[in-house]
């Protein structure tokens, strides 16, 4: 297996006792395997294993390994990558989101009314709520244009942006929703302050707010990218802190997930005798014991990402 790219390519190998002279590809991105088609004029090698390969420049080339008959090989082939400019269009919208140009909707975010604008088209595009949110905003903003010229036809520096109120969100973690929808990812350690270590118990607050976002606007995709990162982040040190969150919030899948992690024998004592214990909320307190005196199953999800193993 070589990289290229955004690709992982594999070449030959045994399959059914067979010996292969297939070149697959793995997109990275899309997380997909393809079937690399050589050029018709191409000279393709036999089926062979146990070569060795390496990319050059913008080449891969394969030298020896044995073919048919249990012939140890000697030669050389060259396979040239076809190579396009790279794809930039999640950066594209990055940007038009990062300089807030040609704004439509505007997004009043927390009890003290945080406005972030934003692109109707593409926001409803990625999320049924709140695609129906910006249609029940744009009646609003049209029922207050009908009283006020009579007519919703009127010059477009008279039309205000389509307000949609999110009373309940929290908006740095909406502004990473909103980093998803233009740019199809998720980086928390963007928001991490001067100093701040990206993975500290803010952080992983605000992923969990962020997750819970995720599961109201039901963008399944970014719940997993969520889930990814809090599987990898909840250690020792913030499990009680991401366990009362999660109660708080009424996250039940985190919340399983962090009372699995505390009895795990190797990490019961040493929470329990920790000062951050001691300040746990009381009705917490009894589930960890009383779960800790419960035979442990494996937790039941969906989502092989989730492990607490």
């Amino acid at each position: 297996m070589v990289a290229f790219d955004r690709h992982l390519y594999v070449f030959g190998g045994a399959a059914d006792s067979t010996l292969s002279n297939d070149l697959h590809c793995f997109d990275l991105d899309s997380q997909t395997w393809s079937v690399i088609l050589p050029a018709a004029e191409s000279f393709v090698p036999s089926g062979r294993l146990f070569h060795a390969a390496a990319v050059v420049g913008d080449a891969m080339f394969i030298f020896g390994g044995t073919v048919d008959n249990n012939v140890r090989s000697g030669e050389m082939y060259r396979f040239q990558f076809s190579s396009y400019p790279k794809c930039t269009l999640h950066e594209d919208f990055g940007k038009i989101l990062e300089s807030r140009q040609f704004c439509d909707v505007e997004f009043v975010v927390g009890a003290e009314e945080v406005k972030i604008p934003a692109h109707l088209a593409l926001v409803s595009a990625r999320s049924l709520y709140l695609r129906n949110k910006v249609r029940t905003g744009k009646v609003s903003r049209d029922e207050h244009l009908e009283r006020l010229f009579g007519t919703t036809k009127v010059s477009f520096k008279d039309v205000p942006l389509v307000a949609v109120k999110l009373p309940d969100a929290n908006p740095e973690a909406f502004e990473m929703v909103l980093n998803y929808i233009y740019m199809d990812c998720i980086d928390p350690t963007k928001k991490a302050k001067n100093g701040e270590d990206p993975y500290s118990n803010r952080i992983v607050l605000l992923m969990m707010d962020v997750y819970r976002l995720a599961v109201k606007f039901d963008m399944a995709r970014l719940e997993h990218l969520c889930i990814q990162y809090l599987n990898a982040t909840i250690c020792l040190k913030n499990v009680l802190v991401a366990l009362h969150n999660a109660d708080t919030l009424n996250l039940e899948f985190i919340k399983e997930f962090c009372l699995r992690f505390i009895v795990k024998e190797s990490n019961y004592n040493q929470i329990v005798m920790s000062q951050e214990f001691e300040t746990l909320d009381r009705k917490l307190m009894v589930e960890i014991i009383r779960r800790k005196q419960t035979p442990q199953t494996k937790m039941a999800s969906s989502d092989p990402h989730f492990d607490t193993a």
